[in-house]
């Protein structure tokens, strides 16, 4: 008896060691040319280069809605693997795959621990597959990287009900302060630690479980807290006005909550296919009602944790962006995982395995074509564009430049002022002119998406650069082209 228990711990381990394996090779195989580097990725991983050089900051990214700025916490952890990677925008990518990667055992264990294993290896292969956390997964972007600690945050929260001691209580605290410097989006989790003495403690310990969870916050959030104790409170300025101006109580007809979800859920779980995504949460929403009654720890925690994310959209998301759901992944691939294993249970109990087995088999070949292992660009590049495109682009720039006085733009991905070059070039110790300075150069570097003529561009940072001559030409790939612009002599 003993040897057969020992038999199937060792083979859960044994799967979930495939499975890490799995997404390990889903997000480095050619991360080179699938990972993605525009202006976001470029101002990110400059300002992580400027750690390593010396110049320490509190602050980071500022958000896509306003001037509330991000922290700066991950600009640290990056900093190192820039470092090794000698300031390689992979390095990037590297971090952000090491964490989603590390999210899988976590979720193993919270679903094990609570529930079963196979909950646990279930909801690890949604976490590992998904073809939406695997896109995340190869490159940096701050509003990508809070998956692993949203998992964690859920992890602690079963252990703090479990075992409701103050320096768990602190610990969660503390992560949820480092969260919130990360990103924003993790207000939902901050909401979901908030609600949980309501359903989960009894009246005598919710003093002491706010008590150590705020202290925790106010050290995990330390970093910011100082920036805006030396700049008047600048963050919470910006936020203020934010709210007030956007009135966020008032939906924009242009933006459908629903179509948000529909869309996020596609991403996420079912290859992109709508009807799929509307099937399953019809199928979610319907067996959560009935489940209602039996739900375990685990299933309540996660449902917290989802209606957390869902309440965040409601107010804060006018955007069809999935990460601003990024919370809502594990509660959803556990939740998924544990319905669909008391399905089985109750139908199939006889062959469990067998149909487990399929389910997992299903699930891959259905979001199969959404990992996009075959496309030619990086994930929100234009078709044929990449990563590699751009740095051979900036080393024939680096080792052409005629006059130190160059500028460099971009007629691709809207990225007009060739940020994604200026990372490489200013790395390498030749930086070109200010962004605001295009008049003053003497030549303009150009890439171009395939069938651009030059001449029939009307765009600010040529029109500023003044009349000009094509001097050079180079094919970069996939015909991507790089000319080198004179000025035209009067």
């Amino acid at each position: 008896m003993i040897e057969y228990y020992q038999m199937k711990r060792y083979s859960a381990i044994i799967i979930l060691a495939i499975i890490v394996v799995s997404g390990s090779i889903l997000r480095f195989y050619r991360i080179e040319d699938l990972g993605t580097f525009r202006s976001d990725q470029a101002i990110e991983l400059a300002s992580t280069a400027e750690i390593l050089r010396g110049k320490f900051t509190l602050i980071g990214i500022k958000t896509s809605v306003s001037e509330v700025r991000n922290g700066a916490v991950m600009y640290y952890i990056m900093a190192p693997f820039l470092y090794l990677f000698a300031f390689d925008p992979l390095a990037g990518g590297i971090v952000q795959s090491l964490l989603s990667l590390a999210t899988i055992p976590v979720v193993f264990y919270f679903g094990k621990k609570l529930k079963t294993g196979k909950v646990g290896l279930l909801a690890s292969l949604i976490i590992a597959a998904s073809p939406l956390l695997v896109r995340f997964s190869r490159q940096t972007m701050l509003a990508f990287y809070p998956l692993f600690f949203c998992s964690l945050a859920l992890f602690l929260a079963g252990k703090i009900i479990i075992y409701p001691t103050k320096i768990l209580c602190f610990a969660l605290g503390v992560l949820l302060g480092f969260m919130l410097q990360v990103h924003y989006s993790t207000i939902s989790v901050f909401g979901f630690a908030l609600a949980i003495p309501a359903l989960f403690y009894r009246k005598n310990n919710i003093f002491k479980y706010y008590l150590f969870l705020l202290s925790g916050f106010v050290v995990g959030f330390t970093p910011m807290l100082i920036f805006e104790l030396r700049h008047q409170f600048f963050n919470t300025r910006m936020l203020l006005n934010y709210i007030l101006q956007a009135n966020i109580f008032i939906v924009p007809e242009k933006f459908d909550l629903f179509y948000y979800w529909e869309n996020t859920v596609a991403q996420f779980i079912s290859g992109e296919n709508i009807l799929l995504a509307k099937l399953y949460i019809i199928g979610f929403l319907i067996l959560s009602v009935f489940f209602w009654r039996k739900f375990q720890l685990v299933e309540k925690l996660s449902i917290l944790q989802l209606v957390s994310t869902v309440v965040f959209t409601v107010f804060f998301v006018r955007e069809n962006v999935p990460h601003y759901a990024i919370a809502s992944f594990v509660p959803l691939a556990i939740l998924s995982s544990s319905y669909w294993t008391t399905i089985v249970a109750i139908l199939w109990r006889k062959h469990q395995v067998l149909i487990l087995l399929i389910t997992m088999i299903t699930f891959l070949v259905i979001n199969y074509p959404a990992w996009g292992l075959g496309e030619n660009h990086g994930w929100t590049m234009t078709q044929g564009w990449s990563l590699s495109g751009i740095k051979k682009a900036a080393k024939i720039i680096f080792l052409d430049l005629p006059s130190p006085s160059y500028n460099v733009a971009m007629v691709v991905d809207a990225e007009n002022r060739g940020l994604p070059l200026r990372y490489f070039l200013e790395i390498w110790g030749k930086p070109p002119l200010p962004v605001e300075k295009y008049d003053k150069a003497d030549v303009l570097y150009v890439v171009t998406e395939p069938g651009i003529d030059l001449a029939k561009i009307n765009m600010w940072e040529i029109n500023s650069f003044g009349g000009n001559i094509i001097e050079k030409s180079w094919m970069i790939q996939n015909g991507f082209m790089l000319y080198r612009l004179g000025k035209k002599q009067v």
